[in-house]
């Protein structure tokens, strides 16, 4: 048999009063209301959480460093940046040289074909430092959670 939140008398199942002190029974108690969870709507601002693959701790979803292990995968150090720094460079410069090949050879009696096997060379040794920056733009936009941002959001802001 229940009994009542207010006073702890025994009661019926079908009785909506209690005998003794005459609360109301059908009404759940302060102590029922604390513990029940509250439903998510859509305009809760309840923010979505995930783990963080260092240290396994709850952090949510859009943080970009863990708070409690201070882990941030996008972060790739003075080295890193160095890299990323030299293989712009170099793509850079190959590039040039390619647009160089090209106006040489449209200029002057270079030949075409030969323009075709620079042009190819050079792509063959970009495929180095533009792999190096591809793996650097994807480093940028992990989360501690193992997720990815959006690059959208990262390059034209939050529309």
């Amino acid at each position: 048999m229940p009994y009542c939140s207010n006073c702890g008398a025994e009661h019926d199942t079908g009785d909506s009063f209690c005998a003794e002190c005459g609360a109301d029974l059908n009404t759940p108690d302060k102590a029922e209301l604390e513990s029940e969870p509250e439903p998510e709507t859509a305009t809760s601002t309840a923010k979505e959480t995930g783990t963080c693959e260092k240290c396994d701790s709850e952090i949510s979803l859009e943080a970009d460093k863990c708070p409690q292990c201070g882990y941030e995968p996008s972060s790739s150090g003075i080295l890193g940046g160095i890299l990323t720094w030299i293989s712009m460079m170099v793509f850079g410069l190959f590039g040039t040289l390619i647009l160089i090949v090209w106006v040489v050879a449209i200029g002057t009696d270079f030949g075409f074909t030969d323009a075709i096997y620079v042009t190819g060379f050079f792509l063959f040794i970009m495929l180095i430092p533009g792999g190096l920056l591809y793996a650097k733009f994807n480093q940028e936009l992990k989360t501690p959670t193992g997720g990815k941002k959006d690059w959208r959001e990262e390059v034209f802001g939050d529309d």
